[in-house]
C-alpha cells in the first residue's frame, strides 16, 4: 500500500503531465497549449515533478538515439542541500515556460542558471497580475466601448 506522500507526489506527476509534453523531435520540454482561462492562473510545479514525471514517461526502446532529458547530482535527501538538476543532450524549456517551475536549482548545458533554488514569491505574483493585466484591460475596453456606444 502506498503511503500519503507516494499518493500526493504521483497525483503531482499526473497533473505535470496534463500541462506539460516532451516534444523529442525539437528536443523541448513545454507547457502544453492550453485554453484562454487556464493561461491566466497556471499551475506551477517543482523541478523535482518534471524530473519524475520524465524519468516516468521515457521510453528508452523508442528514444535510443536522444539522450535523457535531465539528471541531478545524486545528493541524499538528508545532505541539507538542493538536489541540483541539469538538462543535457541539447534539451530546452522555452523562457516562457520557466516561470512556471518553481524549488531548482535548475541548469542548462552551459550551466547557466534557468530557476532558482528558491523561487521569489513577489516575482511569481507579479508575473501572474501581469499575465491577467492584458484581460483585464481588454475586458475594461470592451466595456468602455459598450458603455459609449449605448449612452451617446
Amino acid at each position: 500500500m502506498a503511503s500519503e506522500e507516494e499518493r500526493k507526489k504521483a497525483e503531482l506527476v499526473r497533473q505535470f503531465g496534463s500541462d506539460w509534453v516532451l516534444r523529442v523531435e525539437t528536443r523541448e520540454i513545454a507547457r502544453k497549449n492550453k485554453q484562454w482561462y487556464e493561461l491566466l492562473w497556471p499551475r506551477q510545479y517543482e523541478v523535482k515533478t518534471m524530473y519524475l514525471w520524465i524519468k516516468i514517461n521515457w521510453l528508452p526502446h523508442a528514444n535510443q538515439n536522444i539522450p535523457f532529458p535531465i539528471d541531478h547530482d545524486n545528493l541524499p535527501k538528508n545532505s541539507g542541500k538542493p538536489v541540483t538538476y541539469a538538462l543535457l543532450g541539447g534539451w530546452t524549456i522555452p523562457k516562457r515556460d520557466l516561470n512556471l517551475l518553481t524549488k531548482g536549482p535548475l541548469y542548462n548545458e552551459n550551466w547557466e542558471l534557468l530557476v532558482p533554488e528558491r523561487t521569489n514569491a513577489w516575482k511569481t505574483a507579479l508575473n501572474r497580475i501581469l499575465g491577467i493585466a492584458g484581460v483585464i484591460i481588454a475586458i475594461s475596453g470592451v466595456a468602455w466601448g459598450v458603455y459609449w456606444l449605448f449612452n451617446p
